[in-house]
């Protein structure tokens, strides 16, 4: 905070993304220099008021919403006092000495306090514990996740292989990990209430003192805690890049195959003459239980099997057998 003759100055941040900006107000007015720059006078000021650590001024159909900045980092701890010295400015008792001054000062001066109060190693440990949980959780079940959204619907009568992408694949680890850093965020957040969030904004600001690997390593835990919508934004494009590939699925049914690519103009669907072979393979028992896999081979020289994919419909025993029964109706052999 500033204090000048014309005014007084606060940094803030504005708007989606975040820009830097700086509040100057004095008994006159209000000014805001923005992307957008906002400036009334206080007559024209219909409401000023603080929620979920932002301050909201209205001033007819105008609305500005912002955070107080202390070393380009929101704090949302002197969002309440920042709407109390703005009251007072508002009503024409602004005081450098009055207490509203006071309380923003001495709040903006107790936050390194309260920060080095804090760190510690408890709150880096315990986030660092849960990200590990979360990353095992999240990168293992993604390509399971993904593959919800995208599988064919399995009726009687037809069998589905599924294949999904690996959770080593870079695609689904991304997936996984934007998921990890959200989840790990959330929970450390709700479980410390609010002191996690105060320790990140505090790292971010570069108030820790210690080595340059601990800086280095308390400030990605850090970003995790107070910017969850990196890690949103890392699922989101981890998503997008894998939703092509969990589509890709193979349906059999009694009118033939079909292969079902990453995008729809590569579909294509086969008869059942074009089937040169249908054999099977020994395969390891937790995705086969019948302990064979089928595998079909075309007259082009397409080979598609069950083997390392999960199957649908039925169990690759009930396949092999409906599958040779399709292809010989479809031969006009009768199923001989």
């Amino acid at each position: 905070m500033d204090a000048r003759t014309d005014g007084i100055a606060v940094p803030v941040l504005c708007g989606f993304p975040s820009r830097l900006g700086v509040l100057t107000f004095d008994a006159l007015g209000i000014h805001v220099t923005a992307k957008e720059p906002f400036g009334v006078p206080w007559s024209a000021v219909t409401q000023v008021g603080a929620s979920r650590g932002e301050v909201h001024i209205r001033a007819g159909a105008r609305r500005l919403v912002f955070s107080v900045a202390v070393d380009r980092i929101s704090e949302p701890a002197l969002a309440g006092p920042l709407v109390r010295l703005l009251e007072a400015a508002r009503a024409g008792t602004l005081d450098r000495s009055g207490s509203a001054f006071l309380e923003f000062r001495n709040a903006s001066d107790r936050l390194r306090d309260e920060f080095h109060d804090e760190d510690d190693l408890f709150t880096p440990v315990v986030l660092g514990l849960v990200l590990v949980a979360s990353v095992a959780a999240c990168v293992a079940m993604a390509p399971h996740i993904l593959a919800l959204g995208t599988s064919a619907a399995v009726v009687s009568g037809i069998f589905v292989i599924d294949s999904r992408l690996s959770p080593l694949d870079p695609r689904s680890l991304l997936t996984g990990l934007g998921a990890a850093a959200m989840l790990s965020s959330l929970i450390v957040r709700a479980a410390s209430r609010g002191q996690a969030a105060a320790w990140a904004r505090g790292t971010l600001r570069g108030w820790h003192q210690g080595r340059p690997v601990s800086r280095v390593a308390r400030g990605v835990l850090a970003t995790i805690i107070h910017r969850p919508a990196i890690a949103a934004a890392v699922l989101l494009f981890g998503a997008a890049l894998a939703l092509p590939a969990a589509r890709t699925v193979v349906v059999f049914d009694g009118s033939g195959v079909k292969v079902v690519r990453e995008l729809p103009f590569l579909d294509e669907e086969r008869s059942w003459r074009a089937v040169a072979d249908i054999s099977t393979v020994p395969a390891p028992f937790d995705r086969h239980p019948t302990g064979i896999a089928v595998v079909f081979r075309f007259a082009d020289g397409l080979s598609i099997t069950t083997l390392g994919h999960y199957l649908h419909g039925g169990t690759d025993k009930q396949l092999f057998e409906v599958a040779r029964t399709w292809r010989d109706a479809a031969a006009g052999r009768g199923g001989q």
